[in-house]
């Protein structure tokens, strides 16, 4: 298949010859350097642990691979909010197929930082191929390939593993998409490819989906809608393509059931049930914050905000200026036009969105179900880095190939850089860094401005330079923040969370205080084997009683509560996490397995028995292999009627989320296979 092929596809500028494949050569190996400073840890031993890896994630997948070394259900997770559903949640992604491998096939930290690490050659390989199937050619789609791997939404990102993982998926739809969207069907091969095409959208949809992030889905679906919309928009034949990409978007729906149905049901459960204006529009892109392209260092935080890697929003130095120069050069764009003006539209569309409640686009989503329970706009900012990387890729080359344009009236964003450095201290002096780390930014645009100044005179060496400055640029600034700072040896990390005051591994409450606090106290406890009344995900269960009160401390069996300074208060000797209402009788566990408890009982008269567990739709009783009805009590834990005399009962966590998503995802792999059979046996006519 020639990547490019088409009526639309751009231009392609003369083979670059040697040049081209040392630039080549040179960038990849820059991405290497950068990669291999990412994975150092990795190789050292460590793991890594900075923000919600270390207090959110880690836990997690510790119980996970747990759970798949003893060949038992992981759905059901007991150490959390006495009790969640996991796979609702999301964040896990326990039903992708790539965790499935890599957590029951390798220890914890080895999974851990594959998972983590494995994001970021998928997302480079998946760029270079969308850019060339744009029609760029090799050095500038792996230039472009290097400025969105490593943007700063990626790298500041890492503690996100989920979100760039469905990130990294966006340029393969966006490749599959083109395909759809281009190719004719007039011959048997034009009819495989745009089977095939259809095909990977599908199957990248449901992988995106089994990721359990659903708000980088809809970034992607909203990228790929606009995407198409502007490649058929003057294709008479547009209905076909457009049929074949919703279908394929439905059968991906179908792959993620198990995920998505789940984490519905999770979220008619949970706090972002019912969210208010403030929750959606929190994390909206302050207009101040699009100074960081010339300052990226100008702020203490590097954000107007508190949230660094939620709203940073740093281009790199070099694709500044290759897009201003870009820009400057728009009298000789030619066909190349066609791929640059679609790129700056939906980069905009992006860019507003990001603003959330200081621009015009975020409020349109309030409307739409599901979708409305989102915050963090500015998460929107991935797409506006996509479409900076694909305009500095088309730059890069047509730099090499135009010298009078190129040559003149470059410094603008230096002046710009230089102005910020000078005055906005004085304005913003208590929020501002020390003046070395202010002048960083300035110092690296004027490189950049003089080095592209330069190869548009010529100078092949200089054109090296722009690529390793464009690499350890945006590597300084990712990777200090998010990726680094934090690393240890997974046992010891583990091993800090045993505290000195706790010298049982009982249930204990950590977030006392108002369940409103948006700051929540972190899972590593339960890497210790402690059982949490409270934690911290991303959809907490709505608990019926405030956890600050002493009786429902009581009724959730918590031997110990964390004070306000962070010391540990015994609470005395807890119920049994089994009682029989009345006491008078007995109930003992005697099977206590996640999702799968059995308790003996022992009573004289009829009596309700009552278990501390979160009570969450799905959780079936038996009383000797009979079902009854699971009810929750006033505190929102497990309850149910028993009779008298002696019985065996059996509580199961069995959603019916969890069985109808798993029946889903079956019939899309099953219509995803049949479909790749019969786009295969086209070959035949070939």
């Amino acid at each position: 298949m020639k990547t490019g092929a088409g009526p639309q596809a751009i231009s392609r500028p003369p083979s670059p010859g040697n040049e081209g494949r040392t630039i080549l050569g040179w960038t990849l190996l820059a991405g290497l350097l950068v990669f291999g400073a990412m994975c150092a840890p990795f190789f050292l031993g460590r793991v890594y642990t900075a923000d919600d890896l270390g207090e959110f994630h880690l836990p997690l997948r510790d119980f996970y691979s747990r759970q798949l070394a003893a060949g038992q259900p992981w759905d059901w997770m007991p150490s959390l909010f006495c009790g969640f559903y996991l796979t609702g949640e999301g964040q896990l992604g326990g039903y992708h197929p790539l965790h499935l491998l890599l957590y029951r096939t390798l220890p914890l930290g080895a999974a851990f930082n594959l998972e983590l690490l494995l994001n970021y050659p998928f997302i480079a390989v998946g760029t270079y191929l969308f850019l060339r199937q744009l029609g760029v050619r090799r050095d500038g789609a792996a230039f472009g390939s290097l400025v969105f791997t490593f943007s700063s939404f990626n790298l500041l990102h890492f503690v996100h593993p989920n979100a760039i993982a469905v990130v990294a998926h966006i340029p393969w739809l966006l490749w599959a998409v083109d395909i759809l969207c281009r190719s004719p069907d007039r011959q048997p091969r034009d009819r495989q490819r745009v089977h095939l095409a259809a095909c990977g959208i599908a199957l990248l949809t449901g992988s995106q989906l089994l990721l359990g992030y659903p708000q980088y889905v809809w970034f992607s679906l909203l990228s790929e809608l606009g995407y198409a919309a502007l490649r058929l928009r003057k294709k008479r034949a547009w209905m076909r393509p457009a049929a074949g990409l919703l279908a394929a978007t439905v059968v991906g729906g179908l792959i993620g059931a198990v995920q998505v149905l789940p984490t519905v049901d999770a979220l008619a459960n949970s706090t972002r049930n019912t969210v208010r204006h403030e929750f959606r529009t929190s994390g909206s892109l302050h207009p101040l914050n699009l100074v960081q392209p010339f300052a990226p260092y100008l702020l203490a935080t590097r954000v107007a905000g508190q949230n660094t890697h939620e709203l940073g929003m740093y281009l790199g130095c070099v694709p500044l200026v290759l897009c201003y120069g870009l820009w400057l050069n728009r009298a000789h764009w030619g066909r190349s036009a066609r791929v640059i003006w679609p790129t700056i539209l939906l980069g905009s569309l992006a860019l507003l969105y990001a603003l959330g409640e200081y621009g015009p686009l975020y409020q349109l989503q309030a409307a739409i179900p599901f979708v409305q329970s989102f915050r963090f706009p500015c998460r929107a900012i991935v797409l506006v880095e996509l479409a900076v990387a694909v305009l500095s890729a088309i730059a890069f080359v047509q730099l090499a190939g135009k010298t009078a344009p190129w040559s003149q009236s470059l410094w603008l964003p230096a002046v710009i850089s230089v102005s910020l450095a000078g005055f906005a201290p004085m304005v913003f002096h208590p929020f501002v860094s020390s003046i070395p780390l202010i002048a960083v930014g300035p110092m690296f645009i004027l490189l950049a401005t003089w080095l592209v100044s330069h190869v548009a005179r010529g100078s092949k060496s200089a054109r090296v330079l722009l690529v390793l400055l464009a690499a350890g640029d945006l590597a300084a600034y990712g990777l200090s923040y998010s990726v680094l700072p934090r690393t240890e040896n997974l046992n010891t990390f583990a091993a800090s969370a045993h505290h000195p005051q706790l010298p049982t591994k009982g249930r204990v409450a950590v977030n006392t205080g108002s369940t409103d606090s948006l700051v929540r106290y972190g899972n590593r406890l339960a890497l210790a084997g402690y059982s949490l009344t409270d934690g911290y995900a991303g959809l907490e269960p709505a608990q019926s009683t405030d956890g600050s009160r002493a009786d429902w401390l009581d009724r959730a069996c918590t031997e110990w509560k964390r004070s306000d300074n962070g010391d540990w208060l015994p609470l005395g000797k807890p119920r049994p996490k089994a009682r029989l209402e009345s006491r008078f009788g007995e109930a003992d566990i005697t099977r206590n397995n996640p999702g799968s408890i059995e308790i003996a009982t022992r009573s004289q008269q009829a009596d309700w028995l009552t278990l501390s567990e979160s009570f969450q739709r799905g959780w079936t009783a038996r009383i000797d292999g009979k079902v009854v009805a699971v009810m929750p009590t006033q505190a929102g834990f497990l309850q149910c009627p028993i009779p008298p005399g002696e019985h065996v009962v059996e509580f199961q966590f069995e959603p019916a989320s969890l069985r109808y998503g798993g029946l889903l995802t079956s019939c899309g792999l099953g219509l995803t296979m049949s479909w790749a059979a019969l786009a295969l046996r086209l070959s035949k006519k070939l």
